[in-house]
């Protein structure tokens, strides 16, 4: 083509010619990378914990995957993750975009430990009202209310609680820092005291119904299975009856020196005479005399003050000059259970037998006197074996003694001017020993069927009922 046909194109043609041409160098765009992830909050709630108690995790993001660890838990904004962590523990949301970029954010929640009670108790569980105790708590990890009575109490420190009249369910309650809260409970009965039979103050022999009727030293006491009171009426010489609603009859008469009484399964009453030349005699239900010196001088009764009897039927009397306890079988084999001497089996402190009760398990309980003034109670085993229980805490000799189904014993003492001990208590099973204050006390017995304790006292038959 000539030099005039090109000028024809132009400068259209020439840029048709250039941009007709292949080839050239150009370069792909640049992508648009993804927004950073963005932790807007992470929070716990509640912040402080129980231990062993559950919280939730909430965490508030955008632009990426949440994670929150330690367990690797899957999290979604605004939706709240359920955690119990065993200790304080700090939690970490990570929060991850498309891109592997990360952002994080910690939050950490505090466990404190659960308050714990070791122990709760009183010195007295069962008292006379009105009464006074002290209760002792023993905690951790947490502050201490004692109710009734809104009463703060330190872990250790006894806190007297006074003027007890009515039997009561105490509670602890030991709050820790975040308000969990423990309790532990406690009940303390308490007997209220009332005139069952008989004139305070003064001595008679009449029947009647309750304080119509009266006693002259009333002396040892049993309760059978319908509730009616057998009283051995010292000063009387005879024995009496009190109906569980409080009717006083004469079922004998003629006995000095009646002293202990005791009732067996079938009603039959069994009564000692304390004098060197008697035994025991049993009576029926009626009065009628079924047997007379039950025991001989020669098979160890001799000057017999205490009586009990078993639910097998077997007869135990205190033999106070022969320094022993008399068994006698329903057949009427007659044995020793220790003379007072030999070491085997180990109940050879049996000097002085004064009383006598026997529990459901057929463990005798017997109450030795001392030249010293204060006696001691002396616990012997169906097997033989012998322990002391409260030795030299009683005002003076042990007289009468009782025992509940719940293994309380009951003993009565003769003041001592020797003695500065308790005349009248109850020893609890694991030895606790607590005073009751009743004036003049002479004789103690439990009825089984309602626990309520009846103690003769100035001429009168008491009523202890909880």
């Amino acid at each position: 083509m000539g030099w005039r046909h090109f000028r024809k194109f132009g400068l259209a043609g020439a840029l048709m010619v250039v941009f007709g041409c292949g080839g050239g160098g150009g370069s792909s765009p640049t992508p648009t990378p993804p927004p950073a992830p963005t932790i807007t909050s992470f929070l716990s709630s509640p912040g402080t914990i129980t231990t062993g108690g559950t919280a939730t995790l909430t965490g508030v993001f955008s632009n990426g995957a949440g994670v929150i660890s330690p367990g690797n838990l899957p999290a979604t904004s605004g939706v709240a993750v359920n955690v119990s962590p065993a200790a304080t523990t700090a939690y970490t949301l990570t929060v991850t975009n498309s891109a592997g970029v990360t952002v994080n954010q910690v939050t950490t929640i505090t466990a404190v430990p659960q308050s714990t009670i070791t122990s709760f108790v009183s010195d007295f569980v069962t008292v006379l009202g009105p009464g006074n105790i002290h209760l002792t708590a023993t905690f951790t990890d947490g502050a201490g209310i004692i109710t009734p009575g809104n009463i703060q109490v330190t872990s250790g420190t006894p806190v007297a609680i006074t003027g007890i009249a009515a039997s009561t369910t105490y509670t602890l309650t030991v709050t820790n820092s975040v308000g969990s809260v423990t309790t532990k409970s406690l009940d303390v009965k308490v007997g209220v005291t009332s005139v069952f039979a008989g004139i305070n103050g003064i001595p008679g022999n009449n029947n009647g119904q309750g304080t119509a009727a009266s006693f002259n030293s009333p002396n040892g006491m049993a309760i059978d299975t319908a509730g009616n009171v057998y009283v051995a009426d010292y000063g009387n010489g005879s024995l009496r009856k009190i109906t569980s609603t409080g009717l006083v009859s004469t079922l004998a008469t003629g006995m000095p020196f009646i002293n202990s009484v005791a009732v067996n399964g079938s009603g039959n009453i069994f009564v000692t005479l304390a004098s060197t030349s008697a035994s025991v005699v049993e009576f029926s239900a009626t009065g009628s005399i079924l047997r007379t010196a039950i025991g001989s001088p020669n098979g160890g009764v001799y000057l017999p003050w205490g009586v009990a009897v078993d639910s097998n039927g077997n007869i135990y009397i205190a033999n106070y000059e022969n320094n022993a306890i008399t068994k006698i079988t329903p057949s009427g084999v007659q044995s020793y259970i220790n003379d007072g001497m030999d070491s085997s089996p180990a109940v050879a402190v049996l000097m002085y037998p004064t009383c006598i009760a026997v529990d459901g398990s057929g463990n005798l309980y017997c109450g030795i006197a001392t030249t010293l003034g204060s006696g001691y109670i002396y616990k012997v085993t169906p097997a033989g074996n012998g322990s002391f229980l409260a030795n030299g805490v009683f005002a003076g000799n042990p007289t009468s003694i009782a025992v509940d189904g719940a293994g309380n014993l009951y003993v009565v003492a003769q003041p001592s001017p020797t003695s500065g001990g308790y005349p009248f208590a109850l020893i609890s099973p694991s030895g606790v020993v607590t005073p009751w204050t009743v004036s003049q006390p002479t004789a103690v017995a439990v009825d089984s069927q309602t626990g309520n304790v009846f103690v003769s006292s100035n001429h009168t038959v008491l009523k202890i009922h909880f």
